[in-house]
């Protein structure tokens, strides 16, 4: 298991370099932030990393609901409102801290 030291991560919680980033960094951060990560979880984080990648911006709501729609079904709320069942401390800013995305600041999330 990966180990995260106080250099590893900047004042709001994002990796201080995005290209640590692994399944073990990403279960690491989950962990201190008590977060167990499900099929679910790995859906948005996935998703997250994948629209970032191709795009060098953050995704949006809107368009993670899109791209995670299937993956989500089994939550009774909107996608927002698994969004923030699955990651409690944030939502989408919490699950980008999570999926190893550069730090942004976003007004809608």
């Amino acid at each position: 298991m990966y180990a995260i030291h106080k250099g590893d991560i900047t004042n709001r919680g994002f990796l201080s370099d995005p290209g640590q980033w692994s399944p073990d960094v990403a279960s690491a951060l989950a962990e201190a932030e008590g977060i167990r990560l499900t099929d679910a979880h790995w859906a948005v984080l996935n998703a997250i990393r994948a629209f970032y990648e191709e795009n060098e911006v953050p995704t949006s709501y809107h368009i993670l609901c899109q791209d995670v729609e299937e993956d989500l079904r089994p939550f009774k709320y909107n996608c927002v409102h698994a969004m923030k069942e699955l990651f409690p401390g944030g939502g989408i800013k919490q699950a980008s801290r999570i999926a190893g995305v550069p730090d942004y600041f976003c007004f809608g999330c």
